[in-house]
């Protein structure tokens, strides 16, 4: 669930723009709570405690965690950053949609 909602944040989804963030987050931080506040003591169903758990599953369990919960600060662009190119392949894509009148682009018409 923590990698879920890591993605819908990398989209710019946040507690006050989206149900399921919100939701995901709720979730979240009442699992960190029934685990007495910490994250190595938050078990899945098929766990009994901390038995036979890998150092490995305690840690991703944490990070992901970490990663589902932040808030993201977003950058504008650099001038030689593929964030850049790729914004500009979406608007050309978008301003040919536009152009094509029917609001689609269909599987491989798009041309750059």
């Amino acid at each position: 669930l923590a990698e879920f909602v890591d993605n819908l944040r990398q989209y710019g989804c946040t507690e006050e723009n989206d149900a399921q963030t919100r939701d995901g987050t709720r979730y979240l931080l009442g699992l960190y709570k029934d685990a007495g506040n910490r994250w190595f003591n938050v078990s899945a169903p098929d766990e009994i405690h901390g038995e036979n758990v890998s150092a490995y599953n305690k840690m991703h369990k944490a990070w992901t965690a970490y990663v589902g919960l932040h808030r993201r600060v977003f950058e504008a662009p650099g001038p030689e950053t593929y964030q850049r190119a790729a914004r500009e392949m979406l608007a050309l894509a978008q301003a040919r949609r536009s152009l094509s009148g029917d609001g689609s682009a269909g599987a491989g018409q798009l041309s750059l």
